[in-house]
């Protein structure tokens, strides 16, 4: 690569001077014609220019701008201005992050720090698919854009999703280190789920995605529709990745962790018993790969079956095994153990199991494993001993470690299950502001940050981190880790998840600290003791279910659907169910309220 993209302008301004600048940029063969171009070179002080058509562009195109924008952020009020300003402050950076790609013919969120702008690379997927969560909520079209990117990344001849990409059409496996990660096809179902239960786009299954290289048939399905995608994923999962002897899903060469697996074996390297790489690598097992399958799996199963019942049955016939296997990684200290690693031998190595690592809790606590089998009590007081408490800017992953928020903030997911008021003060630990006044002399994470933070225990405090490889401290701004948990994190604290059946939301607020107002342009919430009143704005034109759930002890409840009185028959779980039918575009009003 030749070319390099330099961007300058020189200004002086005077005291209490402002300047506005605007600027476009992008890449194009060096033979390509740039008239495109000319629709946008006005003078940066046109809005002061003599010439009033000159003038009048400027202003149309700031006009046209501000009302997009506004349009398209989040809105949260709880009366905490700091969360209202951050929460719309993170879908503009998660937003405005997007980019087109021409290769994969689809917008796409890179990651962006370190990864993007030094090494010039995205890695893992696994990102796109946390970013899509929130997208389902703030842009549904480039949420499914970016399952559209994630499919196109898929391998036609092995069924797998790479560790990173970059360039037009380039795929790399971190030098032969990532060339097995465990997690990826977990994650894909998981953004899938979110967008197909809360859009009602159920079309979308029969939408073409090509496999990689764009045009490979795909030996393992006869089409390359979305749902022969899921059934790539599913079977790539089952054989590719594969289950352990113990019982768990293998781990690869790293599942979350990119480095768990090389970690281990390099802090083993002198210990003939430690951890080998090669051995964990073929036969090494994961427990949050684990955890997490058993709340993706049984979703996937629900939206699949009446298309494809064998897909659903091949989906759930393993969630008894798992189960049984991770209640064997339960530990003495009310925690789960990390991983099942292998020695030279091949004999079993624990990981974590005399240590909390927060990697294996949050998505116990989401599936609800650890409740299933009356751990979660213990569970979330270790986790607020050892992780959480000790820190004050969200949990870390290991004690006196760092704060990374796709993981920290999964844990903000896993307290509404039981521990609302411990869901909100992660919320607000996490936030830009916490930050600013624990760490104010750390420049970064105060505006934008890294994927990771380093906690009070380390060097560095409110610093990042640094490898050979990829030394974050570098580019320590603009991941959009931050921004996208921050607003997944939001929306589950407010209530707002799929339902287990895939055919709608749920929308189950705990008591909340007072009132509080939720927008964004897929749903608006305003929920407050007495009542849920809400707008469901669809994108398609489909039906879903909406299963609202009133605050504990309400009584006489009532409910109102696009004006029309509902049915309050309430469901096993306690919702009450409004099922609602819609256009593309059309707004959907409902409440429901009772006599607290």
């Amino acid at each position: 690569m030749p070319y390099c993209l330099v961007l300058r302008r020189d200004l002086t301004l005077p005291p209490g001077g402002h300047a506005d600048l605007r600027y476009a940029y992008g890449a194009v063969r060096p033979e390509a014609a740039l008239e495109l171009l000319e629709k946008y070179r006005v003078r940066i002080d046109s809005a002061d220019s003599a010439d009033p058509v000159e003038a009048q562009h400027v202003a149309s195109l700031q006009t046209a701008t501000l009302s997009a924008w506004k349009e398209r952020l989040a809105y949260f009020d709880c009366g905490d201005p700091v969360l209202q300003r951050e929460m719309a402050w993170h879908a503009y950076n998660l937003l405005s992050a997007t980019v087109y790609s021409d290769y994969y013919q689809t917008h796409l969120t890179p990651q962006g720090s370190a990864y993007l702008y030094l090494h010039g690379a995205d890695g893992a997927p696994r990102d796109q698919c946390l970013f899509t969560l929130p997208l389902v909520y703030l842009r549904p079209d480039l949420a499914r854009d970016t399952l559209c990117l994630l499919m196109r990344l898929r391998h036609a001849d092995d069924g797998a999703l790479p560790y990173a990409f970059a360039g037009h059409g380039f795929h790399s496996d971190g030098g032969g280190i990532h060339a097995r990660p465990s997690d990826l096809d977990l994650f894909f179902l998981l953004a899938l789920n979110e967008y197909l239960a809360a859009t009602g786009d159920l079309a979308f299954l029969d939408a073409q995605a090509p496999f990689y290289p764009r045009g490979t048939p795909c030996p393992w399905v006869e089409g390359t529709t979305v749902l022969d995608h899921v059934r790539v994923a599913v079977k790539h999962l089952d054989e590719g990745v594969g289950i352990g002897d113990g019982g768990l899903i293998k781990i690869g060469d790293g599942d979350w962790s990119d480095g768990v697996v090389l970690e281990a074996a390099l802090r083993d390297a002198l210990n003939p018993l430690g951890v080998n790489f090669d051995q964990s690598v073929r036969c090494g097992e994961s427990v949050p790969n684990t955890q997490m399958a058993l709340y993706v799996l049984p979703r996937t199963a629900a939206l699949v079956e009446p298309r494809d019942p064998a897909l659903a049955a091949r989906l759930r016939k393993n969630l008894a095994r798992f189960e049984e296997a991770l209640q064997q990684q339960w530990t003495a200290g009310g925690w789960y153990a990390r991983a099942v690693l292998r020695d030279a031998r091949g004999k079993p190595v624990v990981i974590d199991k005399d240590r909390i690592n927060l990697e294996a809790q949050p998505w116990a606590l989401i599936s609800g494993l650890a409740t299933r089998h009356g751990h979660e009590q213990a569970l979330v007081e270790a986790i607020q001993k050892h992780l959480d408490q000790p820190s004050p800017v969200g949990a870390t992953l290991l004690p006196k470690g760092m704060v990374w928020p796709a993981v920290s903030q999964l844990l903000t997911w896993g307290y509404t299950r039981a521990y609302p008021q411990l869901a909100w003060q992660s919320l607000k630990k996490h936030t830009f502001a916490a930050h600013a006044e624990v760490f104010p002399k750390v420049w970064f994470n105060i505006w934008s940050g890294p994927d990771g933070v380093n906690g009070h225990g380390l060097k560095n405090p409110g610093g990042t981190w640094a490898s050979p490889v990829t030394p974050m401290t570098d580019f320590p701004v603009m991941n959009a880790n931050q921004d996208a948990l921050a607003l997944l994190a939001l929306l589950r604290v407010c209530g707002v998840e799929p339902s287990p059946g895939g055919d709608g939301l749920c929308i189950a607020p705990h008591d909340p600290p007072g009132r509080f107002i939720l927008d964004m342009p897929l749903l608006r919430l305003d929920c407050a003791l007495g009542r849920i009143v809400g707008e469901y704005r669809p994108w398609v034109t489909g039906s879903r279910r909406l299963y609202v759930r009133p605050f504990s002890g309400a009584g006489d409840v009532r409910a109102v659907v696009a004006g029309q009185p509902a049915s309050v028959a309430p469901s096993d779980t306690g919702e009450v169910v409004l099922p609602i039918t819609f256009e593309k575009d059309q707004v959907v009003p409902f409440e429901v309220w009772w006599e607290a």
